[in-house]
């Protein structure tokens, strides 16, 4: 497609009138997604672990109830979390639109499976924290603006509980054993958190090491158990 006919159907469908997986233009009764791709938003199905929630793949793992990669961590360095949907197709453009594309609509067809996965009996949401020169540049925090969709519909507050200390690179861009080092002690508490059951909320999990970086801060400052809930878990290796 030339850039001249681009330029032409975005002046005639403007990106808020097409389906942002497909392109499909909207009809009056659609948002964001055409029926056919907001139909194909499907929870991950089959068994899950038991800590990340990620599909297992092998027998071994089916049999043990957890991936190889939680399994390879120790019982302390574990978050349990939920999460509704493989960083595939459909969910990613949805995370990609809602984390570069400045589009903020994008986490509502990501939030009622969220919903499914949030754990009961919790304090707060807690969003994970940009850097505040990335959030300068971005706008806003994408996590922050899934913790404000996830709170109206489920009526819990959120808690601006972490700050991020030091500019990270972003974590979809390392190889697996770079990501550790990344985010180790990148966190620190900056609101009270003593006795509290927090829920860190965060667009993607890939290797975990964020989650887990922030869960350290929080379980340092006091709180008493915290779990995570991202839109989706993105594919390591296995």
């Amino acid at each position: 497609m030339s850039k001249i006919f681009k330029r032409v159907i975005d002046l005639i469908y403007p990106l808020d009138c097409r389906c942002l997986a497909c392109g499909r233009t909207l009809y009056h009764n659609e948002h964001i997604l055409c029926d056919e791709c907001a139909a194909g938003l499907k929870p991950i199905e089959g068994r899950r672990c038991r800590v990340c929630s990620r599909r297992l793949y092998t027998e071994e793992e089916q049999d043990e109830g957890i991936c190889g990669g939680c399994r390879r961590l120790t019982l302390e360095r574990r978050v349990f979390g939920g999460s509704p949907f493989d960083h595939g197709e459909t969910a990613a453009r949805l995370v990609y639109a809602l984390k570069y594309e400045h589009i903020i609509d994008a986490a509502g067809p990501l939030i009622p499976g969220m919903l499914n996965e949030l754990p009961k009996g919790f304090d707060a949401l807690v969003p994970v924290p940009l850097h505040v020169r990335r959030q300068r540049e971005r706008g806003y925090n994408q996590s922050m603006a899934l913790c404000e969709a996830l709170g109206r519909a489920s009526d819990l507050p959120i808690l601006n509980a972490l700050r991020r200390t030091r500019a990270t690179r972003q974590q979809m861009k390392l190889a697996a054993d770079e990501r550790k080092a990344n985010v180790s002690q990148a966190f620190e508490v900056i609101k009270p958190v003593i006795g509290k059951r927090l829920v860190i909320v965060d667009d993607v999990r890939t290797t975990g090491w964020t989650i887990l970086s922030c869960a350290d801060a929080l379980y340092l400052k006091g709180a008493i158990d915290v779990r995570s809930l991202t839109a989706t878990l993105a594919v390591v290796g296995r």
